[in-house]
């Protein structure tokens, strides 16, 4: 049975609970207002997309449905289409209501940008609205809890960085790369260029993380 600080959870919130840790865009829904309390949640058809891809993530079947040298997923949508917030601050948030001892590390262009998401991500685990239905599962270290860097009684961790500081020997089992482009000012106005090649951010994936 369920329980929060070892105190049963009504049937209602248990039932609510289960449902929301197997469905992504239910969960999305339900914990924007802790992001967004003011601005509502537009919801598209690009983002029922990119949540059944992720969900092929949390069960490790990208090889299984795509072919033994996938490596990862690449989504490029426009800006301001709620891509951070749904791969790098949600679906993380999410995946640790069903797989706590999960480990993730996330890295930007810019550490400032790294930082914030890390700090989102937290505040929706750290929410009432959050512990009243998985605090039993997802509960932090006391330990290890900043804002760059937390793990949780299961030993799952989140570490976030910049690319520039890649934390070489820390690994995990999903790596995020959110942005990683550098803008700079060109003669007709701001273009943006990537820190580092494709190949080698994929060869992060299979040396510096477990298979």
């Amino acid at each position: 049975m369920s329980t929060i600080n070892d105190t049963p959870l009504p049937t209602s919130l248990r039932i609510q609970a289960e449902r929301l840790k197997r469905d992504l865009p239910a969960f999305v829904k339900a914990a924007w207002p802790i992001l967004e309390p003011v601005t509502p949640l537009l919801w598209n058809w690009h983002l029922d997309l990119i949540c059944e891809y992720l969900s092929l993530v949390k069960e490790q079947r990208l090889k299984e449905m795509f072919g033994a040298d996938c490596e990862g997923i690449i989504f490029n949508v426009p800006p301001r289409t709620m891509k951070s917030l749904l791969i790098t601050v949600m679906f993380p948030a999410w995946l640790w209501t069903s797989d706590p001892a999960r480990r993730w590390m996330f890295a930007s262009y810019a550490e400032k940008l790294s930082t914030q998401h890390s700090v989102y991500r937290r505040n929706i685990m750290r929410h009432p609205w959050y512990q009243e239905r998985w605090g039993h599962t997802v509960r932090f270290s006391k330990d290890q809890n900043q804002k760059t860097q937390y793990e949780n009684s299961a030993r799952g961790s989140m570490l976030a960085t910049a690319m520039g500081a890649l934390a070489t020997g820390f690994g995990g089992d999903v790596l995020v790369f959110d942005d990683p482009l550098v803008e700079r000012i060109c003669g007709v106005g701001h273009c943006y260029l990537p820190l580092y090649r494709l190949d080698y951010l994929m060869s992060l994936c299979r040396t510096g993380l477990p298979a």
